[in-house]
């Protein structure tokens, strides 16, 4: 009995969406299960959203650590092409937005702007804020 060709195609996409469930669940946070992939004829697959509008307002997960002469704030991120991920660092605050949502970071000093930054890597942004050195 011949095998249909799509067979190999559909365990293929079987073997990805069970890894990618089993690495849903070590992760905190919202996740799904199931899923369908809806096509006609000739038409290529597309993603169906229920309610694209509703947008749920969140805390960005974050921690700040103080040393003597900076802190370090750490937040989990989430990468959104309509909505940039970016910090702003300010004299005395560090407002992060991500995903839509905003966290505002009060910091118990001010901090020298020019030599405070920030990254983002893999949903991570590392906020680094040099304390201002007192004026003699």
């Amino acid at each position: 009995m011949q095998s249909n060709p799509n067979d190999d195609i559909f365990r293929t996409i079987s073997k990805i969406m069970e890894d990618l469930v089993k690495k849903l669940a070590l992760q905190e946070g919202p996740q799904f299960v199931g899923y369908t992939i809806i096509t006609g004829p000739g038409e290529a697959p597309e993603v169906i959203r229920l309610d694209p509008s509703a947008r749920e307002e969140t805390e960005i997960d974050c921690e700040m650590e103080e040393l003597e002469d900076r802190f370090y704030i750490t937040a989990d991120v989430v990468s959104d092409e309509n909505c940039p991920t970016y910090a702003e660092i300010r004299p005395r605050s560090v407002t992060i937005s991500s995903g839509g949502n905003e966290q505002v970071i009060e910091l118990p000093c001010e901090v020298d702007l020019v030599r405070s930054y920030y990254e983002t890597r893999h949903g991570v942004m590392d906020v680094v804020c040099v304390k201002r050195a007192p004026l003699p």
